[in-house]
């Protein structure tokens, strides 16, 4: 059976939004469920408050991927958050982001990215990460499927 990895996307670019949507469309394995402009409501979404209580029509993600700098709440109070309620079911997150800056990969990673990439230049680019993304994602759905049957 062939898990389809749902995804959470949180950007505040539409531009960057736009290149990554049609870099998972080609990503089989992938599906959109979800796309915040900010942090706020990445949260909510993630808590199934407010509009997104029913998880039937709102599911949790698999992989969030996670800009950094957005407006409202950045995506490193959404880090914070996760940290914060362990009783929430942990996605994988990938944080994707423009700065390569030390200090933020190292605060990602603190607050419990399990990956920091940097949003490259090329759709080419962005098509490489989005099919490694769906590899590990699928790799991770398969393991997890392993852990349940035994």
């Amino acid at each position: 059976m062939n898990k389809i990895c749902r995804v959470a996307v949180a950007e505040d670019s539409a531009d960057d939004f736009f290149l990554l949507e049609r870099c998972v469309r080609l990503a089989p394995a992938l599906r959109i469920v979800h796309h915040s402009t900010n942090g706020a409501d990445m949260i909510d979404y993630l808590a199934g408050q407010r509009d997104y209580a029913q998880r039937e029509r709102f599911p949790l993600p698999d992989l969030v991927l996670l800009d950094l700098k957005m407006p409202i709440c950045d995506g490193f109070e959404v880090l914070k958050w996760l940290q914060q309620h362990p009783m929430v079911k942990r996605p994988w997150i990938a944080v994707l982001s423009s700065s390569n800056e030390k200090r933020d990969v190292d605060q990602a990673k603190t607050l419990g990215a399990d990956e920091y990439l940097i949003k490259p230049a090329t759709l080419e680019a962005l098509t490489q990460i989005v099919q490694k993304l769906e590899a590990e994602c699928v790799e991770r759905a398969n393991y997890n499927l392993e852990a349940q049957t035994r």
